[in-house]
């Protein structure tokens, strides 16, 4: 197993038992071979999120965003990280956008699935495809959460507004 899919599986280990810190390390590893890849970066925007470190996650999902305007998840990272720093216009704005483009696929797992099979084959690891299938037990419907969150958002938003 070549080194970008030991970072790589590391990685999403760590991610998945939500050591940030530690996903955020190996996810950083894998620049060199994976920079234009908005999903890589949007990964580590979402851990900075989580570490409450802003300003990086805004870089990395700006970074993500440069690749894709409508990278769906650095959007959804995105505005989190401004609702978390109180711009709640930007947040709304970033909601808006998100939705708008939702008729991409969103980042399921069967997305990031075939990401991380795709970094396989370029990395020459063709035989191996299916042990990332053992990395991968989420629910399809892992964006729900967020759906939910920027629907409260968007009221609460509104009604401030209403309020003004």
């Amino acid at each position: 197993m070549g080194i970008l899919l030991r970072q790589l599986r590391a990685g999403w280990a760590a991610f998945h038992n939500k050591d940030y810190a530690r996903a955020i390390d190996l996810y950083k590893s894998t620049l060199p071979q994976a920079s234009n890849n908005p999903t890589t970066l949007g990964t580590i925007a979402y851990c900075y999120n989580e570490l409450s470190n802003l300003d990086d996650a805004i870089q990395y999902c700006n970074q993500a965003l440069k690749l894709d305007s409508n990278h769906y998840f650095s959007l959804q990272v995105l505005a989190q990280v401004y609702a978390k720093k109180n711009e709640d216009e930007k947040a709304y704005e970033l909601i808006q956008s998100a939705l708008s483009n939702r008729s991409t696929p969103p980042n399921t797992p069967k997305r990031l699935l075939a990401f991380f099979k795709a970094m396989m084959r370029i990395t020459g690891h063709k035989d191996k495809e299916d042990s990332i299938d053992e990395i991968w037990n989420e629910p399809e419907d892992t964006d729900v959460a967020w759906l939910e969150w920027a629907e409260r958002f968007r009221q609460s938003y509104d009604a401030k507004l209403d309020r003004a």
